[in-house]
């Protein structure tokens, strides 16, 4: 809401994720990695793409049907458990 510039402006935007503790990544294999750095993110960003290449869905969409969490999360759990 802005009255008059000099009495009332809007907040800057909250930083990306807060409204989460700690991000995690699933990669294209469905391994969960705590960190993901930019080169490692980008290979796995390719090695999904090539492994559905020619799929009715695009590969941004496709990764996140929540069979695909829910496969993820047990196959983590497994390890972990």
């Amino acid at each position: 809401m802005i009255r008059r510039p000099s009495e009332w402006l809007p907040a800057p935007p909250e930083p990306v994720f807060t409204h989460v503790d700690a991000l995690r990544h699933f990669d294209a294999d469905g391994n969960l990695h705590e960190a993901m750095p930019f080169l490692t993110g980008l290979m796995d960003r390719g090695k999904g793409f090539r492994q559905d290449m020619f799929a009715p869905e695009t590969d941004g969409i496709r990764d996140h049907h929540l069979p695909n969490y829910l496969a993820a999360f047990e196959k983590n759990l497994a390890k972990t458990g």
